[in-house]
C-alpha cells in the first residue's frame, strides 16, 4: 500500500485529508468532526490507482522507474515525498523515465489510518 502522512482537513459527512506535497482530497472515512487538524496517514492500494488526465487526481508527479511485468506496468512515481508512488497498471503500457503522469482512484478504495494506525472505518 501507498502510504503518505496527511493531515485531516475536515471531518463528519464532508471528511477530507491532505496528503503531504498534494491538494485536499475527499474521503469516504467516518473522521469525527473533533479530528480536523490532526495528523493521520492517508493510503490507497497500487492496484487501485488509474491514469487521469482531469481534474481528479490525487497524485502528480514524474515517472522514475517503469517494471513492465506483460499483463501488467508498475509505475513509480516522484510525488515530491520520501516515497515514490507505485501504481499498478493494467496491460503493458509505453511509459518512460522522465514522463508526467496524473492518478487517481475510486474514493471507495482511499484509506485514512488515524495516529496510532488504526483505519478510519469506510462510509
Amino acid at each position: 500500500m501507498n502510504t503518505i502522512p496527511c493531515v485531516i482537513e475536515s471531518g463528519g459527512a464532508n471528511a477530507a485529508v491532505r496528503p503531504n506535497g498534494c491538494e485536499a482530497i475527499r474521503v469516504q472515512a467516518a473522521i469525527p468532526e473533533g479530528a480536523k487538524g490532526a495528523k493521520a496517514t492517508f493510503g490507497v492500494r497500487p492496484e487501485d490507482l488509474e491514469i487521469t488526465t482531469g481534474d481528479d487526481a490525487i497524485f502528480r508527479g514524474t515517472i522514475d522507474i517503469v517494471e513492465q511485468l506483460g499483463e501488467v506496468t508498475l509505475v513509480y512515481v516522484d510525488i515530491g515525498t520520501d516515497e515514490p508512488i507505485v501504481a499498478k497498471l493494467e496491460n503493458d503500457i509505453p511509459f518512460a523515465k522522465g514522463e508526467q503522469i496524473a492518478l487517481t482512484s475510486p474514493l471507495k478504495h482511499l484509506q485514512v489510518f488515524d495516529e496510532k494506525g488504526v483505519a478510519y472505518r469506510r462510509t
